[in-house]
């Protein structure tokens, strides 16, 4: 698949605090950077101060970077990962508004992306009375009902608008990821996350996983809104 992300900007090839970064000498004065699955590329015939985020191994098509994640924007790597996996293109202003907190029809929408996209026919009726026929994401949010991702609420609601908050984040990707067999600790990792606390099991998973390591002050912050920024981060990492 060809490649969806670049970014134009003068070329810088350190990252700090990347434990997968190294800088390569290609053929034809290329050079490359790697950062997890992507890597920086730049080629002298493009000009000196051209330099792109690419998946590794495939072709870029030059865009023009989200003008709201300026270099050195917090989890810029992982955004531009987004992008270049066509797991998100922001909008048509060319914002990702990292910030902003992920709606839950946005959320199917990542969760569909990530997996590749899979065959599905959605059906002819509506799964849940909030989300009829054409709505925006319809097709999504029905897989991910049919994937068991979601079973949405008990008055048969999906209520796509709403901010996903983290405990339920967890749960979704917990469920993407096939339900892996896991015991939580008998001693809670998170203050906020006693034992008995919804969707404990599954946020115990996401830690142990390295995917979330919480909040400094050693909070989970379930109940919280996750913003579009650190749901590109949890994505990346759960890719491997």
């Amino acid at each position: 698949m060809e490649a969806v992300y670049a970014r134009m900007r003068t070329l810088t090839l350190a990252r700090t605090g990347s434990s997968t970064s190294m800088i390569l000498a290609g053929p034809n004065g290329t050079f490359h950077k790697t950062f997890g699955k992507l890597a920086m590329v730049w080629t002298p015939a493009r000009g000196a101060t051209l330099a792109h985020w690419v998946p590794r191994g495939t072709t870029p098509t030059l865009l023009p970077a989200f003008r709201d994640v300026p270099p050195g924007t917090g989890f810029e790597g992982e955004i531009e990962w987004m992008r270049a996996m066509r797991i998100s293109e922001g909008w048509s202003d060319n914002t990702y508004r990292p910030v902003q907190p992920v709606q839950r029809n946005a959320m199917a929408a990542f969760l569909y992306r990530a997996a590749g996209s899979p065959a599905f026919t959605a059906p002819t009726r509506a799964s849940f009375t909030d989300v009829p026929v054409g709505a925006p994401f319809f097709r999504e949010i029905e897989w991910m009902k049919a994937a068991g991702i979601t079973t949405g609420y008990r008055d048969n609601t999906f209520r796509p608008y709403d901010p996903i908050n983290r405990d339920a984040m967890a749960a979704f990707l917990y469920r993407a990821s096939g339900s892996p067999a896991f015991t939580p600790p008998t001693r809670a990792r998170f203050s906020d996350v006693p034992v008995g606390t919804a969707f404990r099991t599954e946020i115990e998973w996401l830690a142990s996983t390295g995917t979330t390591t919480g909040y400094a002050d050693g909070t989970y912050r379930p109940l919280s809104p996750v913003n579009r920024d650190a749901m590109a981060a949890f994505l990346y990492r759960r890719a491997g």
